[in-house]
């Protein structure tokens, strides 16, 4: 074997794999992703009033924005309508920096989604946790409830990885 031809690809927007009695696809993106550091709270309110802060496993709503907490002082900020801000240093003395090729989302849903978060995590997922990020086949990612299910946030650099590990797992 030659491994320098790859042969396994990321999701694309068409695939869903079928792991047991559940799927799992690439949600469309965001009209926008920043990644926001600062006082959370505050930083927020002014960049987007109407949005939830959500931590591991916390349910989101995909029709309003949403920020995922990644840490004390960090969050993914989901968008449906883009930011009219300047990314960078902000005068109200926080960093905004555009992630909306950084990420990308996996909707893991049905009977087996427990499974297949159990086999990719060790992180005690029914917990809880104020931030959402958790290690999936040993690389970082960042977990949120939606709807019936779950979405994975991996970092784009690594789609292709976590695909592989999916489509490898047996429920």
């Amino acid at each position: 074997m030659d491994e320098r031809i790859w042969t396994d690809g990321p999701l694309n927007g068409a695939q869903t794999l079928r792991i047991g009695d559940s799927k799992v696809s690439l949600v469309a993106p965001p009209a926008q992703a920043c990644l926001v550091t600062g006082d959370l709270s505050q930083r927020l309110k002014l960049l987007s009033p109407k949005s939830q802060l959500v931590g591991l496993c916390e349910k989101v709503n995909g029709e309003h924005p949403y920020a995922i907490r990644i840490a004390r002082d960090s969050a993914l900020l989901v968008l449906q309508v883009p930011l009219v801000r300047p990314m960078g240093w902000q005068p109200e003395g926080f960093a905004l920096s555009d992630a909306s090729d950084a990420y990308a989302a996996l909707s893991i849903t049905g009977a087996a989604s427990g499974d297949i978060l159990a086999q990719g995590t060790g992180a005690p997922l029914e917990a809880g946790s104020p931030s959402a990020a958790i290690r999936f086949a040993g690389i970082p990612t960042l977990l949120v409830g939606f709807g019936e299910g779950h979405l994975l946030w991996v970092q784009s650099a690594s789609l292709t990885y976590i695909t592989s590990f999916i489509k490898g797992l047996t429920v």
